[in-house]
């Protein structure tokens, strides 16, 4: 019989083999489970130092400074991104990421496919995003020069983040919650809400529009993903959840949706209304709208409202809301521009208050009250010419400029506002200045000094008691340097007006000359520095807010006590994360 024969009329033995043969076949075909990936970024912002962990085997590695991972030996199935820092924001991150089998691409979008089961089909056309994008394997924050490699994505990707990440912040400070794992918990509680609803209703689009800059985010299917995921949280049995649900017990999950849904929806597509194309009016972004806690403190502040068990009475709320988080929130609008609409909208919101309480029976929260707050949300700098203001959104964002060395008599002028009788007395604070990608850096803690309120103002005053300490590393990493500074700061005995309009100036650069010459920097190293650094600075024992009301969020600064042991003074409290840039 020839060759070919045996291929056309199989023997019986050649029929066994292919028998036992075929299974084994199609069993080899690749899963889900059996496709390896080696690598890949992750992004919600680029996250620096987040924990990447493959499913199958939970081997984790970390990301690097721009977000890239890489599995040595590959990871057979998906993966699960949570902490780091995003290099966007500088802020922590507190949420989970996860992308499907094979991915070389996390973030918000990936995440969707793998929590709710979406196909990258059913994502692209609720985003309205073109079939040829690879959702898998593009980086929406993929840089091409000083651009984005793609705006829409970039733009779209932030849409969807946003929606996480102010749900999360919003649950959890309404809940009175900050455990991280519960934190976690809620952000892929939301993200598998908005995943369901997604599918559920395929002809309702989360992003509608015929461009990026005119699309518009559903306020039908964010109501819809915030009851699904409020109703979720309540009925959990995982024990990660157990504070979370008592902290929601009252709240009926129809009517937290309709307080927020608009708000949360029109900041969120703020992204695209205002497409970023740099990367810096990127970070920029990010770090006004991100950061911003607005609608997390007003749902915090009205959350005995939650408990109304018919949304349309607080209809005028929702929209007075709405109002400010927009005002809050506006890229487009200068920092005296968002807080004169700020301003304004608080003002309709006390109104829309008293009618909800009208219309729910149930007793309007106070204001706020009995705090301080920087005018503006600015501070002013006095440099031999024109005086020329940092607002904190910029300070918080692209970064605060400074030119350096400081010129003589530079001075920092502060307008402080006093709400009702703010409760003061003794101060800490704590400062941690770093420069991105070196291993330069300079922590320092101050205690001991005490605050008063005053006719004139907030006065804070050095006792006996007042210490200072600081410590320094070279950007080689090869050099500490540690000080007890306590007898530069023992004399300190200042006010600061809390007059309206009138702003209190304080000398700078004499403070900062002295300050060099105690720490020994006989080589002029401190003089010159240029670049931009990361500052992030903790002050206790004041009760500070926004000018919107909205309260500071909290850090932790831990700052070496010696040279010779691992102890360390920390500090956590209300503060300020942001960048100063230095430039000769």
């Amino acid at each position: 019989m020839s060759a070919s024969g045996l291929r056309s009329v199989p023997n019986p033995l050649t029929r066994v083999l292919l028998a036992l043969a075929l299974p084994v076949f199609f069993t080899a075909c690749p899963t889900s489970e059996s496709v390896f990936s080696s690598g890949g970024v992750a992004t919600n912002g680029h996250l620096s130092g987040a924990t990447v962990t493959c499913d199958a085997n939970k081997n984790t590695v970390l990301t690097d400074a721009n977000g890239a991972y890489n599995f040595p030996t590959g990871c057979p199935g998906s993966v699960t991104v949570s902490g780091g820092t995003n290099v966007d924001t500088g802020e922590t991150f507190a949420g989970e990421l996860k992308a499907p089998a094979g991915a070389s691409a996390v973030n918000s979008l990936t995440t969707l496919m793998v929590v709710g089961g979406l196909t990258e089909a059913e994502l692209k056309a609720s985003l309205g995003l073109p079939s040829s994008v690879n959702l898998l394997a593009t980086d929406p924050a993929a840089e091409s020069g000083a651009n984005y490699a793609n705006s829409e994505l970039f733009a779209k990707a932030k849409t969807v983040q946003q929606l996480f990440q102010t749900s999360m912040d919003t649950l959890s400070t309404t809940a009175s919650v900050t455990d991280a794992d519960a934190k976690k918990a809620i952000y892929s509680t939301v993200a598998s809400a908005l995943a369901s609803q997604i599918k559920a209703t395929p002809t309702t689009k989360l992003v509608s529009g015929s461009t990026v800059a005119g699309s518009a985010v559903s306020e039908d299917l964010v109501k819809s993903m915030l009851s699904s995921a409020v109703t979720q949280l309540k009925a959990s049995s995982d024990s990660k959840l157990a504070s979370v649900k008592t902290g929601l017990n009252t709240v009926q999950p129809a009517t937290m949706a309709a307080l927020m849904a608009p708000s949360l929806a029109t900041q969120s597509q703020q992204y695209m209304a205002n497409v970023p194309t740099t990367v810096a009016a990127g970070q920029a972004m990010a770090a006004l709208i991100q950061k911003d806690q607005t609608l997390a403190s007003q749902i915090s502040n009205n959350a005995s409202f939650l408990s109304a068990t018919d949304p349309t009475k607080v209809a005028d709320l929702t929209t007075a809301m709405k109002t400010l988080v927009t005002a809050a929130n506006n890229p487009a609008l200068s920092n005296d521009d968002r807080q004169t609409a700020q301003d304004t909208a608080l003002t309709t919101l006390t109104s829309a208050q008293t009618k909800s309480a009208t219309n729910t029976g149930i007793a309007a929260p106070a204001a706020p009250n009995n705090y301080l707050a920087i005018n503006k949300d600015a501070v002013a700098l006095k440099s031999g010419g024109p005086t020329s203001k940092i607002a904190i959104a910029d300070f918080a964002g692209s970064g605060a400029t400074l030119k350096w060395p400081l010129a003589d008599n530079t001075q920092l002028g502060v307008s402080l506002l006093g709400m009702g009788s703010p409760n003061v007395s003794a101060i800490e604070v704590a400062v941690d200045i770093s420069q991105p990608s070196k291993s330069g850096a300079f922590k320092a803690y101050i205690s001991g000094m005490v605050a008063s309120m005053t006719s004139s103002g907030l006065r804070i005053q050095s006792t006996a008691n007042t210490k200072m300490i600081a410590w320094a590393r070279n950007d080689a990493g090869s050099q500490e340097i540690y000080s007890d500074l306590s007898a530069e700061v023992a004399n300190i005995d200042t006010t600061l007006s809390t007059s309206a309009n009138q702003i209190t100036f304080m000398p700078l650069n004499s403070a900062l000359e002295r300050a060099i010459v105690v720490t020994g920097d006989t080589k002029g190293v401190i003089k010159k520095l240029s670049g931009t650094f990361n500052v992030t600075m903790v002050v206790k024992g004041l009760p500070l807010r926004m000018s919107n009301q909205t309260p500071f969020k909290e850090y932790s600064i831990s700052v070496p006590k010696s040279l010779t042991s691992s102890s360390a003074q920390s500090l956590t409290g209300p503060g300020l994360l942001g960048k100063v840039i230095l430039a000769p």
